[in-house]
């Protein structure tokens, strides 16, 4: 248990953002969209726009945690749709997803042959 302390320790000190080093925007123009565009980006996720996202998407691609990949996906729309609407439109109406469905994993890549220290490997996450 020790080692995992350490190793937490020594990885959140390397990414933590450090005191007055934000980035500030004062002074910058943003352009501004209007009342149109702004309901286009809040309004409720379409039958038809899932499907057609689902479908764009390369099917024989890297499967998730439980195998299914987007080919899967497709072939058992029929079934499915009515549990993935469920899904996204309860997503809209609490703007939170499901514990887990926006999960990550890190991974240490080792940098050099022989790695002795933490500074040696490299932090990669690989999405879940």
């Amino acid at each position: 248990m020790r080692v995992k302390e350490e190793v937490i320790m020594f990885f959140e000190a390397k990414f933590k953002e450090q005191e007055g080093s934000a980035i500030s925007l004062d002074g910058v123009p943003f352009a501004s969209i209007d009342h149109n565009n702004n309901y286009l980006l809040v309004a409720k996720f379409l039958e038809e726009e899932m499907r057609q996202s689902i479908w764009e998407c390369d099917g024989d691609k890297f499967p998730g945690l439980d195998d299914y990949n987007f080919h899967f996906i497709r072939s058992c729309w029929e079934l499915l749709k009515e549990d993935i609407l469920k899904v996204m439109k309860e997503f809209h109406r609490k703007e939170i997803l499901p514990r887990g469905s926006n999960a990550t994993i890190l991974a240490h890549i080792p940098k050099i042959e022989s790695p002795i220290g933490l500074n040696d490997y490299r932090p990669i996450s690989l999405a879940c």
